[in-house]
């Protein structure tokens, strides 16, 4: 079984919850790291799967207790990245961004954070 890139994904039986990124399941770490990222309307349309759907999928690294959303400036065009790792993932299109169910009002303006080691775009 496999889910598209951004997909969220409910563990049947149990309280976590994934992401899939980068073609693999990560860990949604707590509540309000999942606050601080994604839409409700995306949280609630999270796929709920059984342990045998979720063996069968790579498993990432889970994200970072307080992953958030960062652009450099507030201006229209500028790049929007994920923040988790230590990382700042490059979020390639405004569509890919919908995809994943991330909030746009939860996107920070952070003039540092092209200072942060760049990681995997996310796609």
């Amino acid at each position: 079984m496999s889910y598209p890139n951004g997909t969220l994904l409910a563990l049947s039986g149990t309280q976590a919850q994934y992401v899939v990124l980068d073609g693999q399941t990560c860990l949604i770490p707590n509540p309000p790291t999942e606050q601080s990222l994604f839409t409700q309307a995306a949280i609630n349309q999270m796929k709920t799967v059984t342990q045998a759907e979720f063996n069968s999928m790579p498993a990432g690294p889970p994200l970072t207790n307080g992953a958030s959303l960062a652009t450099p400036q507030s201006a229209p065009g500028e790049p929007i990245y994920l923040l988790s790792w230590g990382q700042r993932c490059w979020i390639v299109s405004p569509e890919v961004f919908s995809a994943y169910g991330f909030n746009n009002s939860k996107v920070q303006v952070n003039p540092q954070v092209n200072s942060i080691p760049q990681g995997l775009d996310v796609v």
